[in-house]
């Protein structure tokens, strides 16, 4: 009896052991859980923008708006925080085309407003919400 419960486990241990080693050599070296990754989100793409003046008037219509939407809102509510967020967004964008830099560049560094800690409790359907609103807005 003795003898036949330890084959038995031995058997099972040897089985295992097998699975576990064939796992480990047919697995590949590197596996990516999602195709597109995190830079790919701060890398504006590869399409024409509007010229850097328009880009500023309509990135100040923006701002100007939020303005108006922070009045409405309870500054204690979560609404009114994702809106000072999306204000910081446009604002770096603003402040970028005022510097001199093109629209594309200005649009990927407000992009990285979105990857701050302040906006971290953002679910990445927000993050690409917000990312898509400024993309239309700023394409010809």
């Amino acid at each position: 009896m003795k003898n036949s419960v330890l084959h038995l486990l031995s058997t099972r241990l040897a089985l295992v052991s097998f699975i576990l080693a064939g796992l480990f050599l047919f697995a590949p070296a590197q596996s990516n859980a999602q195709t597109g990754g995190i830079d790919d989100f701060f890398t504006a793409p590869n399409i024409a923008y509007v010229p850097s003046a328009e880009a500023t008037n309509r990135v100040q219509g923006q701002t100007m708006a939020l303005k108006l939407l922070f009045e409405t809102l309870n500054p204690n509510s979560v609404e009114y925080r994702n809106a000072l967020i999306k204000y910081g967004f446009y604002v770096t964008i603003y402040e970028d085309l005022l510097a001199g830099k093109t629209t594309k560049q200005s649009l990927e560094g407000g992009l990285k407003v979105l990857g701050t800690p302040d906006s971290a409790d953002f679910s990445k359907g927000i993050r690409v919400q917000y990312r898509t609103e400024a993309i239309n807005l700023l394409k010809l």
